[in-house]
């Protein structure tokens, strides 16, 4: 005949049980939280690592920006001095050479407006036939720097050079858009120039009063100025250059 199990019996084999299962839950949450924890600190370890990565990466391009601006800049200065030797050669009236100083210039830095605006007027200098030539490169000068006021006023000194009067006169005033230019003197002095062939005493002398007020120097060059040669003699002219 079947035995009951005694209560007491039951109520310990009941607590051994819970204990183990207690124990099981307790190992396996354990070791969760412990996978969970090494997950986490892996998961962290490479997104730190991921992190140093793309600063790096940053800090390396950011230093290869910072190397190729400090190249730049030594080839820009570089290449300016080598312009200011060709300016040196074109002021010397040394026009072929100033033409292959540019040259190499512009070899070297495409985007050089200077050398580009002095091989041009030098051009047109060395060789009056050449004028379409030479102006093309005093527009690569202004295509490259508009406000570029040394450009603008040989637009208007080459096409002086070559009899292009009436828009010399033009560029002249283009080029006196530009305040507080070194060239506002010289343009000014262009334009009494012009006025000075024509015979056109009244606005040669307006003009180049404007000058001699801003430079007083300019009265030598007028009084040797061959292109005053129509209005030299007039009482305004003569009294300016008193």
């Amino acid at each position: 005949m079947y035995k009951k199990t005694p209560l007491k019996t039951k109520t310990y084999i009941f607590i051994v049980l819970s204990v183990v299962i207690i124990g099981i839950v307790a190992f396996v949450g354990i070791q969760h939280y412990k996978l969970k924890v090494r997950s986490t600190k892996t998961g962290t370890k490479l997104e730190n690592k991921k992190n140093q990565e793309v600063e790096q990466r940053i800090l390396n391009e950011k230093k290869s920006i910072q190397e190729e601006d400090k190249k730049n800049q030594e080839k820009l200065k570089q290449t300016d001095a080598e312009y200011e030797k060709g300016y040196e050669a074109f002021m010397k009236k040394q026009y072929s050479t100033a033409i292959s100083i540019e040259n190499d210039v512009i070899a070297k830095d495409s985007t050089n407006y200077k050398a580009y605006n002095v091989k041009g007027i030098a051009i047109c200098f060395s060789d009056h036939n050449r004028f379409n030539e030479g102006i093309s490169f005093i527009d690569k000068a202004l295509e490259l720097n508009p406000n570029y006021d040394y450009a603008r006023f040989n637009k208007a000194l080459a096409n002086e050079l070559c009899g292009h009067y009436q828009v010399a006169l033009q560029l002249y005033d283009k080029a006196l858009q530009i305040k507080s230019s070194v060239w506002t003197v010289w343009s000014y002095y262009g334009k009494a120039s012009i006025y000075g062939r024509y015979g056109d005493v009244k606005h040669a002398v307006e003009n180049l009063k404007i000058a001699i007020g801003m430079e007083p120097a300019i009265k030598g060059f007028a009084a040797k100025e061959v292109d005053f040669t129509n209005v030299k003699d007039s009482k305004e002219f003569q009294d300016l250059l008193k």
